[in-house]
């Protein structure tokens, strides 16, 4: 089965169970201006998103992060 999730991860990654998503494609935020925004608010925003990432992911799934222009 095959789901698609369009949301804000923070609204669905808590309600996803450990170890049962074969694959996971991101597109953090783009088009700001990462100089501008605080570095300690980003890397906590990063890590908040990765580290449930990580929880939900199976040990072979597989994860693809788009960065950049």
């Amino acid at each position: 089965m095959i789901e698609l999730y369009n949301n804000d991860c923070f609204n669905i990654l808590p309600s996803i169970d450990n170890n049962s998503i074969d694959l996971i494609v991101v597109d953090p935020p783009y088009k700001i201006d990462y100089k501008d925004w605080d570095r300690g608010e980003f890397l906590n925003f990063t890590t908040k998103w990765v580290d449930e990432c990580i929880r939900i992911l199976k040990p072979t799934g597989t994860m693809w992060s788009f960065m950049g222009y």
